[in-house]
């Protein structure tokens, strides 16, 4: 009789429960966020400007580092200021 491994569980803060495609936000920078999909998770920043929503993928989490983009979103933030 084979054994199964317990079942991963989503049920950790902030986790939308039966979702596959989720983002978790940072809580020290506004907007900046970590998409999480099943094959991937990717650094996002979001902000409003003149009403429409903008948005950036930042880059992997595999490879760049919550530092790194908290970074990357704080440049793109100040061009978006200059729009």
């Amino acid at each position: 009789m084979a054994v199964n491994g317990p079942k991963r569980s989503k049920q950790r803060a902030g986790v939308p429960e039966n979702r596959e495609d989720y983002v978790l936000r940072d809580g020290e920078l506004r907007g900046l966020g970590r998409r999480v999909r099943p094959t991937r998770e990717t650094w996002l920043y979001q902000a409003r400007v003149d009403g429409k929503t903008k948005r950036k993928t930042l880059g992997d989490c595999r490879i760049v580092s919550l530092e790194q983009a908290r970074i990357l979103a704080e440049a793109y933030a100040s061009d978006l200021a200059r729009l």
